[in-house]
């Protein structure tokens, strides 16, 4: 079968341009990065960017959007809630999201596990041949130790729908480094 146009898939991740934005996980547990899942909610702490050098967010309150990535890939409520009404089917493990300059941690979010994964020959500039997809609307392409979150053009639609904040949509044949793709964006 000849592989479908990449622009019916999209890599999908969390835009770090949201401005006043806690863009990076700061830390993880070394029990989850050795692969043992503690029962529970998870702590993760988000970045300072005031470490880093940037500027304090306006009013003093810092945004944090609907999708955390680093080690883990975060979701917040709402996008748990837009990927379940589609019916998207993830594994959840709750975590508690400490964020410099709030007392408390932020609930409802979880780490995204369990996704199918489907090996692609690159993570840059790919395409993705719908069979290997086995009709999941959301899946993570791999290669070695790398992966990409990928989302159909469907499941895209229906999450813009959702007016979710500090989400990134990029078709996966201009897929590149993170980075680089992001910036390219702008």
């Amino acid at each position: 079968m000849k592989a479908e146009s990449s622009a019916a898939f999209f890599a999908f991740g969390q835009d770090v341009r949201l401005a006043g934005a806690r863009t990076a996980l700061h830390s993880v547990p070394n029990s989850v990065i050795m692969g043992k899942i503690p029962e529970g909610p998870i702590p993760v702490r988000l970045d300072d960017p005031l470490r880093r050098g940037d500027s304090e967010p306006s009013g003093g309150a810092s945004k944090v959007g609907d999708v955390i990535s680093g080690a883990m890939s975060l979701y917040s409520p709402r996008l748990q809630k837009a990927l379940a009404s589609f019916g998207v089917t993830i594994d959840y493990q709750p975590v508690e999201v400490f964020v410099p300059g709030r007392a408390e941690p932020l609930q409802g979010y979880a780490w995204a596990r369990g996704v199918p994964s489907v090996e692609v020959a690159s993570i840059s500039c790919f395409t993705v041949d719908q069979e290997t997809t086995r009709g999941q609307a959301l899946f993570d392409a791999s290669l070695n130790y790398s992966t990409v979150r990928v989302v159909n053009a469907a499941l895209k639609a229906h999450l813009e729908a959702a007016n979710l904040v500090g989400v990134y949509f990029v078709p996966t044949e201009e897929y590149g480094e993170p980075l680089a793709t992001i910036l390219k964006m702008g």
